[in-house]
């Protein structure tokens, strides 16, 4: 995602120590998150499938969640 192709927005860059704050839903980050790490997509029943898809977007993932 922090490839020169990926379009970051300024609220997202860098702080002097060279992290990231992404201020996105942090229950779709972790739903994400576990689908990178295991290859597998779980969608609790809480979450919203619109939802996720949004996130998976905007984390060009969106291929591995449809």
């Amino acid at each position: 995602m922090f490839d020169k192709n990926w379009n970051l927005q300024t609220y997202n860059s860098a702080d002097d120590d060279g992290n990231y704050f992404i201020d996105r839903n942090p229950d779709c980050f972790a739903i994400l998150l576990d689908l990178l790490r295991t290859g597998e997509l779980y969608i609790p029943f809480n979450i919203p499938k619109k939802l996720l898809h949004r996130e998976a977007l905007f984390y060009g993932l969106l291929d591995n969640v449809l």
